[in-house]
């Protein structure tokens, strides 16, 4: 997938990522670092992404992956 693409349905999906940090941290600064590192990682793998119709899966998975790790 093209990063400008990628880059696109991010900005579209904020809020959503958003509200998932904050549903989990239940403190706004962090929810942000939280959503910052969400949005970097999956501009940094969205190349490996063939279809856009699996983007959405897979913005949700690095969602609850960079969650797990923090």
């Amino acid at each position: 997938m093209e990063q400008e693409k990628a880059a696109k349905l991010l900005s579209d999906n904020l809020k959503n990522i958003f509200a998932f940090s904050l549903s989990r941290l239940y403190d706004k600064s962090e929810a942000e670092d939280l959503t910052n590192d969400i949005v970097c990682e999956v501009l940094k793998s969205a190349h490996r992404l063939k279809t856009e119709e699996a983007f959405f899966g897979f913005m949700w998975r690095i969602a609850e992956n960079t969650f797990t790790a923090s």
